[in-house]
Protein backbone atom coordinates (compact mmCIF):
# COMPACT_ATOMS: atom_id res chain seq x y z
CA UNK A 1 0.00 0.00 0.00
CA UNK A 2 1.23 3.40 -1.00
CA UNK A 3 0.79 6.11 1.05
CA UNK A 4 0.59 9.39 -0.15
CA UNK A 5 1.86 12.79 0.83
CA UNK A 6 0.58 16.38 1.00
CA UNK A 7 2.60 19.33 0.23
CA UNK A 8 2.00 19.91 3.91
CA UNK A 9 3.53 16.91 5.36
CA UNK A 10 6.66 17.08 3.56
CA UNK A 11 7.68 20.63 3.52
CA UNK A 12 6.36 21.96 6.47
CA UNK A 13 5.97 19.30 9.06
CA UNK A 14 8.91 17.03 8.48
CA UNK A 15 11.04 19.96 7.54
CA UNK A 16 10.26 22.06 10.22
CA UNK A 17 11.05 19.56 12.51
CA UNK A 18 14.49 18.20 11.28
CA UNK A 19 15.73 21.82 11.42
CA UNK A 20 14.58 22.48 15.03
CA UNK A 21 16.72 19.42 15.60
CA UNK A 22 19.70 20.78 13.97
CA UNK A 23 19.12 24.27 14.85
CA UNK A 24 19.16 22.86 19.06
CA UNK A 25 22.62 20.58 18.02
CA UNK A 26 24.26 23.36 16.72
CA UNK A 27 23.42 25.67 19.66
CA UNK A 28 24.62 23.22 21.97
CA UNK A 29 27.42 22.58 20.70
CA UNK A 30 28.19 26.79 20.27
CA UNK A 31 27.56 27.34 23.87
CA UNK A 32 29.94 24.65 25.38
CA UNK A 33 32.97 26.00 22.47
CA UNK A 34 32.25 29.15 23.90
CA UNK A 35 32.80 28.06 27.27
CA UNK A 36 36.12 26.55 26.72
CA UNK A 37 38.07 29.16 23.82
CA UNK A 38 40.19 32.02 25.70
CA UNK A 39 41.20 34.24 23.14
CA UNK A 40 44.25 36.60 23.38
CA UNK A 41 45.22 39.91 22.06
CA UNK A 42 48.73 40.44 21.37
CA UNK A 43 51.41 43.28 20.31
CA UNK A 44 54.27 41.99 18.45
CA UNK A 45 56.86 44.68 18.15
CA UNK A 46 58.85 44.14 14.10
CA UNK A 47 62.26 44.31 13.42
CA UNK A 48 61.48 47.93 11.89
CA UNK A 49 60.11 48.95 15.27
CA UNK A 50 56.36 49.11 13.90
CA UNK A 51 53.66 46.99 15.89
CA UNK A 52 51.78 44.14 14.79
CA UNK A 53 48.51 43.58 16.47
CA UNK A 54 46.39 40.24 16.08
CA UNK A 55 44.18 37.89 17.98
CA UNK A 56 45.39 33.74 18.73
CA UNK A 57 44.07 31.00 21.29
CA UNK A 58 47.51 30.48 21.49
CA UNK A 59 49.67 33.45 21.92
CA UNK A 60 53.33 31.23 21.75
CA UNK A 61 52.52 29.29 18.50
CA UNK A 62 51.11 32.37 16.78
CA UNK A 63 54.36 33.99 17.73
CA UNK A 64 56.72 30.74 16.38
CA UNK A 65 54.47 31.09 13.09
CA UNK A 66 54.88 35.05 12.42
CA UNK A 67 59.11 34.12 13.45
CA UNK A 68 59.14 31.34 10.88
CA UNK A 69 57.02 33.16 8.02
CA UNK A 70 54.16 31.35 8.59
CA UNK A 71 51.77 34.05 9.93
CA UNK A 72 50.62 37.75 8.47
CA UNK A 73 52.43 38.64 5.47
CA UNK A 74 52.76 42.02 7.35
CA UNK A 75 55.35 40.65 9.98
CA UNK A 76 56.77 38.49 6.96
CA UNK A 77 57.68 41.43 5.21
CA UNK A 78 58.86 43.39 8.24
CA UNK A 79 60.67 40.25 10.50
CA UNK A 80 59.25 39.78 14.40
CA UNK A 81 61.40 40.98 17.40
CA UNK A 82 59.18 39.53 19.64
CA UNK A 83 56.30 39.67 21.50
CA UNK A 84 55.52 42.74 23.84
CA UNK A 85 51.80 42.28 25.16
CA UNK A 86 49.46 39.97 25.43
CA UNK A 87 45.68 40.33 27.04
CA UNK A 88 43.66 37.13 27.62
CA UNK A 89 40.34 38.65 26.65
CA UNK A 90 37.83 35.41 26.71
CA UNK A 91 35.07 34.75 23.68
CA UNK A 92 35.97 35.84 20.51
CA UNK A 93 33.79 38.62 19.81
CA UNK A 94 35.01 40.28 22.34
CA UNK A 95 38.80 39.70 21.44
CA UNK A 96 37.83 40.71 17.55
CA UNK A 97 36.05 44.14 19.45
CA UNK A 98 39.54 44.49 21.72
CA UNK A 99 41.92 43.78 18.66
CA UNK A 100 39.41 46.55 16.36
CA UNK A 101 40.36 48.96 19.51
CA UNK A 102 44.15 48.36 19.89
CA UNK A 103 44.36 48.76 16.20
CA UNK A 104 42.85 52.05 15.88
CA UNK A 105 44.77 53.22 18.98
CA UNK A 106 47.78 55.89 17.88
CA UNK A 107 51.35 54.80 18.28
CA UNK A 108 52.13 56.85 21.53
CA UNK A 109 48.78 54.63 22.98
CA UNK A 110 50.03 51.61 21.76
CA UNK A 111 53.13 52.50 23.29
CA UNK A 112 51.69 53.42 26.65
CA UNK A 113 49.91 49.98 26.46
CA UNK A 114 52.73 47.88 25.89
CA UNK A 115 54.73 50.00 28.37
CA UNK A 116 52.20 49.35 31.49
CA UNK A 117 52.26 45.30 30.73
CA UNK A 118 55.63 45.26 31.22
CA UNK A 119 56.58 42.84 28.85
CA UNK A 120 58.71 44.92 26.44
Amino acid sequence: MVRLFTQHDTTEGNVRKKARKAKDGKAAKAKVRKKREKWFVYIVECADGSYYTGMTLDPERRLEQHRTGKGAAYTRMKGVRGLVYCEKVGPRVKAMKRELAIKRMARLKKTGLVESSGRN
